[in-house]
């Protein structure tokens, strides 16, 4: 089997019965990255660690611990089939994200100006990275449950309450990148749904009128000036944006050497995070970046061909792993561009990580649980099609060995 056709291979043609039953890209392409994320931090952060520990390796210990505890979960978490992800998405993870992330507006950290962390004493945990997994997994339960009613009006509303929740919530915490990125995965799954225009512009104008009004907010009004031409504010804000894009021009091609950089030393503020892929590309030049984009676009078009496939199929029609699917896809995706844009000021600041790159225990873990999903629907799709061929083959067996004993009747009978 061709390369293209065992990453878009998802359909009936292309399963093999003797194939191994779990989707082994779900497997390697989140290790590549995750071991790939491991050297990036280690390397951007030796500074910062030293300078803040007195250690270059705390950055990479946590993140180390962070991976541990992934795995664990990861292991865990297989055993739970998509039911049981269908029923938790209705009301109780959704009612959780929300309560964690009402604590931390009350009795929140605040880190870097942005209240957006839950204290747990050896760990800070971000609540609102949860807040895409939990829409994706309420959305597509209720368009499963509601598919031919989704034209309807108050359908839509009733999809729109969690979202809103978590909008108010999240404008509250200062968090505009996670914002923005919830409500792409919203629209994207309820236009594949098949939601009327009609209610979609009002919904794009109301979203239109929120964010100019949100952008009055000296805070971010500074974000979007210093993104127009960073190197006008680079002394203010952006200092970030300028020094990024000095690093990405100082590793051109091929880059100036794993832990040669020179921007990561004081600066960039904490470089093993946000703006991680600019110390990636001035130490392992832009080829480097490409190949991590290559590896997160596999990811992410592997999803998206699963998930129509879920929809379409004729055998084996699932709305709730098809969107479910699709969601995490379109999560991936938008957070992927939206970082590497950042970095080459395309858009402004927007402090979001790159899935299993950037060092964030949460932000790991969320993508670790997404992933764990997308394995989960993989094996019971695959499953799902081999006990059907197996009946299939149990009944040709049956019908066949009927008709050769009415042959070898009818022989004795004459």
């Amino acid at each position: 089997m061709s390369f293209w056709a065992r990453l878009l291979g998802n359909s009936d043609k292309k399963y093999r019965l003797n194939g191994v039953m779990f989707d082994t890209w779900y497997i390697v392409l989140p290790a590549i990255l995750t071991v790939i994320g491991l050297i990036a931090i280690y390397s951007s952060s030796i500074y910062v660690s030293v300078d803040k520990f007195g250690t270059d390796s705390h950055y990479l210990l946590k993140q180390l611990g962070f991976c541990f505890g992934s795995f664990v979960l990861y292991m865990m978490l297989l055993n739970v089939s998509t039911k049981q992800w269908y029923e938790l998405g209705r009301f109780k993870i959704v009612s959780l994200v929300i309560v964690l992330s009402l604590l931390v507006v009350f009795v929140g950290r605040d880190i870097n100006g942005a209240k957006r962390w839950l204290s747990l004493g050896f760990c800070n945990i971000q609540p609102s990275e949860f807040m895409k997994l939990a829409l994706i997994l309420f959305v597509s339960g209720y368009i499963h449950r509601h598919y031919d009613e989704i034209r309807r009006f108050k359908c839509n509303l009733l999809i729109s309450i969690p979202f809103l929740l978590f909008v108010a919530i999240l404008y509250l915490q200062r968090d505009m990148g996670t914002m923005v990125i919830i409500a792409i995965i919203l629209g994207v799954i309820l236009f594949i749904s098949g939601m009327q225009w009609k209610y979609i512009f009002p919904v794009c104008i109301l979203g239109l009128l929120g964010v100019l009004w949100l952008i009055q907010d000296p805070y971010r009004m500074g974000k979007i000036v210093s993104f127009q031409d960073p190197f006008v504010t680079r002394t203010g804000t952006g200092f970030q944006l300028s020094m990024s894009l000095i690093a990405i021009a100082k590793g051109g091609l091929w880059g100036q050497g794993l832990g040669n950089s020179e921007i990561k030393l004081s600066y960039i503020p904490e470089p093993h995070t946000d703006f991680i892929m600019s110390i990636v590309s001035e130490e392992c030049g832009f080829i480097s970046v490409l190949v991590i984009f290559a590896l997160e676009l596999m990811l992410i078009v592997r999803s998206f061909f699963m998930g129509f496939e879920a929809l379409r199929s004729k055998t084996d029609c699932n709305y709730f792993q098809g969107f479910c699917a699709i969601g995490i896809a379109t999560w991936f995706g938008v957070q992927c561009i939206i970082n590497m844009g950042v970095i080459c000021a395309l858009f402004p600041t927007k402090g979001l990580t790159m899935p299993f790159i950037s060092y964030g225990g949460t932000s790991l873990i969320s993508s670790v649980i997404a992933v764990c999903i997308l394995l989960r629907i993989s094996y019971e799709r695959k499953l799902s099609y081999v006990n059907r061929i197996r009946k299939a083959q149990i009944r040709y067996k049956q019908v066949n060995k009927r008709v050769r004993a009415e042959n070898k009747d009818g022989a004795q009978n004459v």
